[in-house]
């Protein structure tokens, strides 16, 4: 980290969820990148900076997170998904194999999950429901 402060890479298509969790994720310590609302932004801003860890929707305007989860795992970057859906409904090992944090988010769980996640403890897959 080259602050204080954990670099978070956030994506999330809502607009109201994005800015919400944005400043949650401020007030609890988190330096935000996002939040992004899709593949492409996602990439380009991974490629430019250098996040600690990531939060990702699962779904970007109709767009699964795929290419950004195997790009993260490619760069050893820690990342949850923030999803309505359950591990087993993903067909891809990226997916199915990553922490998950269940909407409606339980805030408090959710970031002990991403300070974890930062703090470079990795809870298992399919944690923080």
């Amino acid at each position: 980290m080259t602050n204080d402060k954990p670099r978070i890479l956030f994506a999330e298509d809502e607009v109201f969820i994005g800015l919400e969790m944005s400043m949650l994720l401020e007030d609890a310590g988190f330096e935000v990148i996002g939040p992004l609302s899709s593949i492409e932004d996602v990439m380009a801003r991974l490629h430019d900076s250098a996040p600690d860890l990531a939060l990702l929707d699962v779904n970007l305007n109709g767009a699964m997170i795929t290419p950004v989860a195997e790009a993260l795992n490619k760069r050893e970057i820690p990342f949850a998904l923030l999803t309505g859906y359950s591990a087993e409904s993903f067909d891809e090992p990226v997916l199915r194999q990553s922490v998950l944090l269940r909407k409606p988010l339980d805030e408090r769980a959710a970031l002990e999950v991403l300070h974890g996640l930062a703090a470079g403890r990795a809870p298992q897959p399919g944690c923080g429901r």
